[in-house]
């Protein structure tokens, strides 16, 4: 039976196959003693704005948003954070009162990455890799973060345009530079780098033999982080580890963001979960997928 107090949320994106978010938020639910689920919702684009209603309808406490609905949900929230209004993109909404409030936990949880691994951008350069919701939650933090020099790549240059004079205009960083994503450009670029960011979906099960750039170079003064999780180790990763990189996968930025999410869903500030602990736990969860 279903209890007002137990907690339902949820995750809506297109395609969802294999996502580790239910594991993930079950395993945090039984860390802060609380009951509910966390449930799966395929959803279209032309059935984002359904979705929604049928969720705020049925009691929903909050849900996650992924791919490719970053941005179109902010046109259904009553309410967004300062954060996620500089990004321009909200994967988390908290409902309250029936009223929809738009967070981003992305930017937080890649802070948190580089944190833990002793990764200091300041005065440096990034690379980026794409220029959706997550590439602009990479770049607002990097940019908090003092980062000197940031080149945008994407496969559409007006769209990296884009986002560049955006953040110009709202954050007053001068120095991002932008390209599409060619090769020999990317390759030119990261001899003066030292953090290089794939921010795309390229390489994500179940395409895993694709990758946004292959590294032909000795890389070993270069940091390589994925934001994709699954696989745990992408060939972008594959590529950059044996190039010599630091590589840096997508599961604990996928852990950290869930954990912000939770605290804004329950108000608990979840100081005792173990996030390596949860991270071994989804390890597994993945092996038992086959995606490894």
């Amino acid at each position: 039976m279903f209890e007002s107090r137990d907690l339902l949320l949820g995750l809506i994106g297109c395609p969802l196959g294999h996502s580790l978010s239910p594991a993930l938020n079950e395993f945090l639910m039984s860390a802060i003693h609380r009951r509910g689920r966390y449930e799966l919702f395929e959803t279209p684009n032309d059935r984002l704005g359904e979705t929604i209603q049928a969720l705020t309808s049925r009691g929903t406490a909050g849900f996650n948003v992924t791919i490719p609905h970053k941005e179109a949900v902010v046109s259904y929230l009553e309410e967004i954070s300062e954060v996620a209004q500089l990004i321009g993109a909200v994967n988390t909404v908290s409902v309250r009162n029936k009223r929809l409030v738009g967070f981003n936990t992305d930017g937080v949880a890649f802070k948190r990455v580089l944190e833990m691994r002793i990764i200091d951008m300041s005065g440096k350069t990034a690379v980026v890799l794409g220029a959706g919701g997550a590439a602009r939650a990479v770049m607002l933090y990097l940019i908090r973060g003092g980062v000197q020099n940031i080149y945008l790549f994407n496969r559409t240059a007006a769209r990296a345009e884009q986002v560049a004079n955006y953040f110009l205009k709202m954050t007053g960083c001068q120095n991002i530079l932008t390209a599409p994503m060619d090769a020999k450009a990317i390759s030119n670029v990261l001899n003066s780098a030292q953090l290089i960011i794939n921010a795309t979906s390229v390489g994500m099960w179940p395409h895993i033999d694709q990758l946004p750039y292959q590294f032909n170079f000795d890389a070993s003064h270069l940091t390589a982080v994925d934001l994709v999780y699954n696989p745990l180790e992408t060939r972008f990763l594959q590529s950059a580890r044996a190039a010599g990189a630091m590589i840096v996968d997508g599961l604990d930025l996928f852990i950290f963001q869930g954990i912000e999410a939770m605290k804004i869903w329950t108000g608990e500030n979840l100081s005792q979960v173990d996030d390596k602990q949860i991270r071994n736990w989804l390890i597994k969860k993945l092996k038992s997928y086959g995606t490894d």
